[in-house]
């Protein structure tokens, strides 16, 4: 697969960590998705592998930030009960 990405930003393979180019070629089979993150982000995680969210509901968010060159990262969560429409409403979640 070609794999083009914005050439302004750094970019890390989400797998290994490891830095990649905005352009190269990625084999890829079905038992493998390539991600990358930008450098500059923040990505939260549920690490635990679950047949269900309601399973999830109470594991622990992982965080991952992944630095720029100036060594700052940002970002933003929300995170809500998972069952109702409260976020609709803005009764629900926090950030």
């Amino acid at each position: 697969v070609d794999i083009r990405l914005p050439s302004r930003y750094s970019w890390f393979d989400l797998w290994t960590l490891q830095p990649v180019s905005s352009q190269f070629k990625l084999p890829v089979d079905l038992d493998t998705l390539p991600v990358f993150i930008r450098a500059g982000s923040v990505l939260l995680t549920k690490d635990r592998l679950r047949r269900s969210t309601t399973a999830m509901r109470d594991d622990p968010l992982s965080v991952l930030v992944v630095l720029d060159p100036k060594g700052g990262a940002k970002g933003e969560s929300y995170v809500d009960s998972g069952d109702g429409f409260g976020y609709l409403k803005g009764t629900d979640g926090c950030q």
